[in-house]
């Protein structure tokens, strides 16, 4: 039988997980069991602490962007500038996890523009903002530009909570 005959297939679940090769016509063509079987989710994969925090931080900032109180909007700021931090002090920075941070300041972002504009009185203009703040957003990223601290979702998330402060009086 040729190699590109072959087909392989990883059972990755119950007690006989195992590689098993079958040939072209799908018959059994070997069968190797191995010693032991590790996990089929590949190590970059895996959840870490500061994944945990990218997403506690995007729970909050969904909250605080449908109307929670500020110490959300303030705590998920607080969780986006710890995250990466807290990946690179502990070694465990993955490809997964930037692309996680950035995609909770992206999908908050739209959020943080309708608190703002609702906090000013004017929430569909806000809400304009949005396509050009993701092109922008996607722009920097594509160059590498990455601020040493803080996000343009921080800064209007902190312009809102100053809204909604003066508001208040």
């Amino acid at each position: 039988m040729r190699p590109e005959d072959e087909r392989l297939l990883f059972l990755s679940y119950g007690p006989d997980a195992a590689l098993r090769r079958y040939g072209a016509e799908g018959a059994l063509a070997a069968y190797a069991a191995p010693a032991v079987v590790g996990p089929a989710v590949p190590a970059e994969a895996r959840l870490t602490l500061a994944d945990v925090v990218t997403l506690g931080g995007y729970g909050l900032g969904v909250w605080w962007g449908v109307g929670g109180p500020a110490w959300a909007g303030v705590a998920s700021i607080v969780a986006d500038e710890v995250d990466g931090r807290l990946a690179r002090a502990t070694g465990t920075t993955t490809s997964h996890g930037s692309s996680l941070d950035w995609g909770a300041d992206v999908a908050l972002t739209p959020l943080a523009l309708l608190r703002l504009g609702r906090e000013v009185g004017y929430p569909t203009a806000a809400l304009l903002a949005a396509p050009p703040m993701l092109y922008a957003q996607a722009m920097l990223r594509s160059e590498g530009v990455r601020p040493s601290i803080g996000s343009a979702r921080a800064v209007i998330t902190l312009a809102a909570l100053a809204a909604q402060y003066v508001k208040r009086g």
